[in-house]
């Protein structure tokens, strides 16, 4: 797998590989090889599938569990699966709203961009909750997963065959939003607000840190008609956050968009 210079590769038993190539391959003199196994963090050297979301994390699937490479910081992060599926994890995939599909020996999940809800997908899984014979996985062995991002669809490959489920009738559009005042500073004697403006009516709004903690969540239908929600920089708990880098994502039914902003306080 090729990211932005850097070429990664995974091993039946062998660990993890990343070459960086400084950007020309026909020079072998500014190549860099770094390996990683379970002595850096990897649930196992057994590594089945690789994947890339759009914050240039590696999400890596082993027979032992998931994780992800952030090369922001240098480490490798396991990530809890649902607790009814199988730790042998045989394909990760990512669409363009960042949802991280799983496949294991055992079923399959989705992992939302938030990084914490999660879903389940079996072979009695149905979207309309009305489960037949028809409905969900054909089999719960998913060995591989592709995502058609044009039209919505994710095909599961398991050992009976090939499972579709339609995630989306149309693709996301990519929207701007317009976040002020940037830097959004915080004072207790002087109340003051967050705008995040261009917002799309049906859209749900995540506040997240840099690290991907969720802080603040708006609702879908929530947003007012002039594209705009407003935050006075509280979590969920009514507490002000720390002063940081945040990320606002707002995700509607057929757009999305993302924007960085900082607090003082």
């Amino acid at each position: 797998m090729f990211d932005s210079g850097k070429l990664w590769l995974g091993y039946i038993d062998g660990g993890l590989d990343c070459l960086d190539y400084g950007g020309t391959l026909s020079d072998r003199s500014d190549d860099v090889l770094t390996h990683f196994s379970t002595d850096d963090g990897l649930p196992s050297n057994m590594v089945n599938d690789l994947a890339l979301d759009k914050d240039g994390r590696l999400w890596i699937a082993t027979d032992q569990g998931l994780c992800y490479y952030d090369p922001s910081y240098g480490f490798i992060q396991q990530v809890a699966l649902p607790n009814d599926l199988s730790l042998n994890v045989l394909a990760v995939a990512i669409d363009r709203w960042d949802d991280k599909w799983v496949g294991t020996s055992d079923g399959a999940c989705v992992i939302f961009a938030d990084n914490i809800s999660t879903q389940t997908i079996r072979s009695s899984f149905s979207l309309t909750g009305d489960v037949d014979e028809h409905s969900g996985l054909i089999s719960d062995y998913v060995s591989g997963i592709h995502i058609n991002d044009d039209h919505g669809i994710v095909t599961f490959i398991t050992d009976r065959g090939l499972s579709s489920l339609l995630i989306a009738e149309t693709s996301a559009d990519e929207i701007s939003l317009l976040v002020y005042p940037n830097p959004f500073v915080i004072e207790y004697d002087s109340p003051s607000e967050l705008t995040v403006s261009g917002v799309p009516l049906d859209a749900e709004v995540f506040i997240y840190t840099s690290s991907g903690e969720l802080v603040h969540y708006f609702p879908k239908w929530t947003v007012g008609f002039d594209t705009k929600v407003h935050w006075d920089g509280r979590n969920g708990s009514g507490e002000l956050v720390a002063s940081g880098i945040y990320i606002v994502v707002a995700r509607g039914d057929s757009s999305t968009g993302k924007a960085k902003f900082a607090i003082v306080r």
